[in-house]
């Protein structure tokens, strides 16, 4: 095989000389009749002689050895020699076009794209990508193309990541060198691969996506029309890629999308003028967008957001055996800052503009997280933290929905990171809106409880007010910590109000029950703060028995109206399970001074007499996923029955 290289590659370079050759013959006949010298003519024409014997005999050679070395053994039994043959054919192709650029050596790369082994059909498609980078190449290669287009269409989904994406590639490159060579269903089929779980695959795809769809009009600018500028053009890309999106027929994975256009279109996706641009033109201009439109481009903002600032791609994606590639530092940091520097600029007006909207404005509140929030201070932008704030409070007050209410309450957390520049005006903000909310609901919380001892009932717009107020305080409370507001005492009386009187609607045991789960959390991390020594006092202070008692008693609470309250009640429970755990462990099982009830014995009923009680580590696999351990556990938490190393001590 390589001496058949090596032959392959002197031929080559006698065809080269040939062609020099002949070409200063011509040349030196046109100027003869100028009076140059005859003796130049007869040098030129006996070097072109010399070169039109020796390929001749050189050809014999190669193939005599091509059938007697290659022909017998490109379909041995050992992969590795099958292997060798493909490379080296395509090394001769691309040697020596001349003679292998022809059908009769094409077929057996084509033949070898139905092998078993991985390693010989990556060879052949990486030798006929290597055909494909060149035109005068790909230009003899249509009747190949039409033989086995079906079969490089499958192998975009062979088993082997590693071809899937080399052959993504080679669709390209054929794609840019034959018009029409695809049908539409051809193209739809291919772009879908966008969406792939291995990174290299979905980039090619991405590429291609840019060269089919996103690449301007060829004869865009002709009979004196001027063409559009950059911007233009990319507002133009952007509503076809969103287009694409929304007839596309495949997952809807935005983050997977944004990162298979990463290194394809960077102009496009990383371009947050346009974006924006699009997303504040008002309703009925040139270049508005229909509701779902923006719907999705928002979707594509913050995932193009996030990418940008965390450096990698989505979860669940593969990248290739070589890795991502390496970005300098100085050059990401200074995109990061642009990008940071743009954004508190524009998000309160996107705020303000999409505050109605819950859908929208959610994701919108996850921007300030992935954004460098030192250039309020390095560039003078303090007015703009101002308006960003003053469109959370808002945002608080208008919305009761849980997400936006979290979304508000993590942006809230961003901007009073301690150490931030934007601590020193968020963090005020932040407790006179909570002050606000704990104003609202004591006054609201005494007249309820005035009214139910008195047999009187409020009516749904005081009720509805008491639950949205606790909503948005329990929201606060997953991400600050609101201890100092006395919530805890607050929610306690609430729920032994309910726990003796029975009368509490559903909801708002709901909201009191994550109050106190997030109550008991805060401190617990008030007290692994502390030194070891100071550990049980600290959690002793919120004291676990009461906790158990009440959430023993709402165990079953809401049984009668779906599950909406048992997974809050849970999360209690989860609380007093956490509380008790981090108590003083004493050398015998101790237990605490309460006693379950008939609700929670019949709770415990049908999963406790059947199997037996392990200890916490000693709980098999397919027992705790069979079995749903997490849930007795926080049940028997409820009776405060421990043992050692966290058993619990049936009886």
């Amino acid at each position: 095989m390589k001496l058949l290289t090596a032959l392959a590659s002197v031929n080559q370079g006698i065809c080269t000389g040939r062609r020099t050759a002949q070409r200063l013959y011509e040349i030196e006949s046109i100027t003869k009749l100028k009076g140059r010298h005859k003796y130049y003519m007869e040098l030129l024409d006996q070097r072109r002689h010399q070169f039109q014997n020796k390929p001749m005999a050189i050809d014999n050679i190669i193939c005599a050895l091509f059938k007697r070395t290659f022909v017998p053994r490109y379909r041995d039994v050992s992969s590795d020699i099958r292997v060798i043959c493909m490379g080296e054919l395509g090394c001769w192709i691309r040697l020596y076009p001349d003679m292998f650029l022809d059908n009769n050596y094409l077929k057996y790369i084509g033949w070898m794209l139905y092998d078993k082994d991985a390693n010989v059909r990556m060879k052949c498609i990486l030798a006929l990508k290597a055909l494909y980078e060149k035109r005068e190449s790909a230009m003899k290669l249509g009747l190949f193309f039409h033989k086995f287009k079906k079969r490089i269409l499958s192998m975009t989904q062979d088993q082997q990541p590693e071809i899937t994406s080399e052959c993504m590639q080679l669709l390209r490159l054929i794609s840019e060198h034959y018009v029409g060579v695809f049908s539409a269903m051809e193209y739809v089929f291919l772009f879908q691969f966008v969406y792939a779980a291995y990174r290299p695959m979905a980039t090619a795809a991405g590429e291609l996506i840019c060269r089919r769809l996103l690449a301007p009009p060829p004869h865009e600018g002709f009979f004196g029309q001027e063409p559009p500028d950059e911007f233009d053009r990319n507002l133009q890309n952007m509503k076809t890629l969103i287009d694409f999106y929304l007839q596309g027929e495949f997952h809807r994975h935005v983050p997977y999308l944004v990162d298979g256009l990463w290194e394809a279109a960077p102009a496009l996706v990383r371009n947050w003028e346009c974006m924006t641009a699009l997303l504040l033109e008002p309703r009925g201009g040139r270049q508005a967008l229909t509701s779902q439109q923006e719907r999705v481009l928002i979707e594509i903002l913050v995932a193009a957001v996030r990418q940008a600032a965390e450096g990698r791609p989505p979860a669940g994606r593969r990248l290739g055996k070589k890795g991502a590639r390496e970005v300098d530092g100085t050059r990401r940091w200074r995109e990061h800052a642009n990008m940071s520097r743009h954004f508190v600029k524009v998000l309160p007006r996107l705020l303000s503009k999409f505050a109605a909207d819950k859908e929208k404005v959610t994701p919108l509140l996850q921007i300030p997280q992935y954004c460098n929030l030192d250039v309020y201070d390095m560039d003078g932008l303090g007015s703009y933290l101002d308006a960003a704030l003053l469109e959370l409070d808002c945002l608080v007050q208008r919305h009761s929905d849980v997400a936006v209410l979290e979304a508000c309450a993590r942006a809230y957390g961003t901007y009073c990171d301690e150490g931030g520049s934007a601590h020193g005006q968020a963090a005020p903000a932040c407790s006179r809106l909570v002050d606000m909310l704990v104003d609202v609901l004591t006054p609201l919380l005494d007249v309820f409880i005035q009214h139910e001892k008195q047999g009187l009932f409020l009516g749904h717009g005081e009720m509805g007010r008491i639950c949205s107020t606790l909503r948005r305080l329990a929201a606060f409370y997953s991400t600050h910590d609101l201890s100092g507001w006395n919530l805890y005492e607050k929610m306690d009386s609430l729920l032994t109000f309910r726990r003796h009187q029975g009368s509490l609607p559903t909801e708002v045991v709901h909201c009191a029950l994550q109050c106190t789960y997030y109550a008991l959390l805060w401190q617990i991390v008030a007290a692994t703060d502390r030194l070891p020594s100071q550990v049980g006092a600290g959690v002793d202070r919120v004291g676990p028995v009461q906790p158990c008692a009440v959430g023993g008693s709402l165990w079953g609470v809401g049984a009668g109206t779906g599950p909406v309250i048992r997974r809050p009640g849970l999360a209690g429970l989860r609380g007093c399970d956490m509380s008790a755990r981090l108590r003083p462990r004493p050398e015998r099982p101790v237990h605490l001074p309460h006693e379950a009830g008939v609700s929670v014995g019949g709770d415990l009923s049908p999963w406790c007499w059947p199997v037996p009680v392990w200890g916490a580590r000693q709980v098999p696999g397919y027992v705790r996923a069979s079995l749903g351990v997490h849930r007795p556990q926080a049940v028997l938490s409820s009776t405060g029955q421990w043992g050692e190393n966290g058993a619990v001590e049936g009886g």
